[in-house]
């Protein structure tokens, strides 16, 4: 008898579903239980960022992205707590968060409240209110990162990089364009020059 595409292996579709672009993987998902199944194998969505605006509660949100395997996360609004992604996709890798404007330490405080130790990357690019404070609480919970980008973070300071040079060791890029109240001074820290930062970051390859 004839076959159709249906019919095939849950594999099968699913290698074919990770070709499409997100958009259309999530089309496939409706079209009937078998696609929907294979729609939400892991390898389909490998590599994938979610972009999300945070604005109201969304109870199946967090659990869909998990499901997936979805690791890698921007946020494109932010109305409502930043917590809620960090509890929501536990192993993200990846956050970002640039152009959040109205992100402040307090919200950033409230995120990070234990060891994220599989995030790696964070952009805070021109979220303008965060303070060396949170990168206190980021060198602290945050430890496994190696791209921080805090370019147009105006309020951070030498004394933000200090921490920086003591919390994350394995730092590999920092980006700290329009930085305008960091010096020499905070490079410095970063390079090991004060024995408060404990050697600095010595796995550093850019600095931007």
């Amino acid at each position: 008898g004839s076959a159709n595409i249906s019919c095939l292996y849950p594999e099968i579709l699913a290698l074919i579903f990770s070709y499409l672009d997100v958009r259309d993987k999530g089309r496939s998902a409706q079209v009937c239980g078998a696609w929907r199944d294979a729609a939400y194998h892991k390898s389909v969505w490998r590599g994938v960022e979610a972009k999300l605006h945070l604005r109201r509660p969304n109870p199946s949100l967090f659990p869909s992205l998990v499901r997936r395997g979805i690791r890698r996360v921007q946020v494109l609004s932010l109305r409502r707590s930043l917590r809620d992604v960090v509890q929501g996709v536990p192993n993200v890798e990846r956050l970002n968060l640039s152009g959040c404007f109205n992100l402040t330490d307090s919200w950033l405080g409230h995120a990070f409240v234990q060891d994220v130790s599989t995030l790696v990357e964070l952009n805070l690019g021109m979220c303008k209110q965060i303070t060396d404070s949170s990168l206190g609480r980021i060198a602290q919970h945050l430890k496994h990162l190696e791209i921080l980008d805090l370019g147009g973070c105006s309020s951070v300071t030498n004394t933000g990089l200090l921490l920086v040079a003591w919390g994350l060791k394995k730092l590999k890029r920092l980006n700290l364009r329009s930085c305008r109240h960091v010096s020499d001074v905070g490079i410095g820290h970063l390079a090991g020059l004060n024995p408060d930062a404990a050697n600095g970051t010595l796995s550093l390859e850019y600095l931007g």
